[in-house]
């Protein structure tokens, strides 16, 4: 849910769509970067009508996907779409592993994430997050991101925040993470991982994590750092070429 309360807060870019503007009941909040999160009372007419605008005005050129925050939401949007898939969705466990000294490659270091270091996203890692900030200045400044670099500065790995939000006491930093694919296998992302966590200690962040359901990697190291499953998420993947067909959106 950062993502969602960043977009009402006004920390990120986005779009807000209600059933009724002077009370709304139920809404679909989407992010700069084109996901989307229904929320509220669930209606599937709403998305149902929704949809051509969204595909013409909101979505990117990158495939993304529309998801169900709820059972309810799940069962309103099923009869809409083709395509499911699923994200599984870790809570911090009590207490998370305390930051530890990281175990790195000779050489290597734990870096703060500066503009320049984001700068390198492009081509090395996942330059969606830094966009979804901004560039490279907002990112740097806003996203709390940690970075293990080579001896030489290029980057091998990162965690930070690809979204913040939340009501005070329970605000929720959404963990992003990669590893450029020739620093694979190095124990790279579980420092910056730890580097990161301590940050969100420091902040009083509540640190989340969500895979896909299939990403083996992602899950292990989020027990092995002491985040715990929570649940599966439901997503429906929306790209500029989904189509109305019938029934379905697919």
């Amino acid at each position: 849910m950062a993502f969602v309360h960043a977009v009402l807060e006004g920390s990120m870019a986005g779009s807000v769509h209600v059933d009724d503007v002077g009370a709304p009941r139920s809404a679909v909040v989407v992010n700069n970067s084109g996901w989307a999160f229904a929320i509220g009372e669930p209606r599937g007419d709403l998305v149902d009508a929704w949809m051509p605008a969204f595909l013409e005005r909101y979505l990117p050129g990158q495939p993304t996907g529309l998801w169900a925050t709820s059972d309810g939401w799940r069962r309103a949007l099923d009869p809409l779409f083709a395509r499911y898939e699923w994200r599984n969705e870790y809570h911090p466990g009590t207490p998370l592993e305390p930051s530890a000294p990281p175990v790195l490659p000779e050489g290597w270091s734990l870096r703060r994430i500066d503009a320049g270091l984001a700068r390198q996203f492009e081509g090395r890692v996942d330059p969606w997050v830094v966009g979804i900030w901004g560039g490279p200045e907002a990112f740097a400044e806003r996203a709390g991101g940690w970075a293990v670099v080579r001896d030489d500065g290029v980057l091998a790995s990162f965690c930070c925040a690809c979204a913040v939000g939340g009501p005070p006491g329970a605000v929720e930093a959404e963990i992003e993470i990669g590893t450029a694919p020739d620093s694979r296998q190095r124990g790279v992302a579980a420092a910056a991982a730890r580097a990161f966590l301590g940050e969100c200690r420091e902040r009083g962040w509540l640190p989340g994590w969500t895979c896909g359901a299939g990403n083996v990697p992602s899950a292990r190291l989020a027990e092995r750092l002491g985040f715990v499953f929570h649940r599966q998420v439901v997503g429906y993947p929306v790209s500029k070429e989904t189509r109305r067909i019938g029934s379905w959106w697919l």
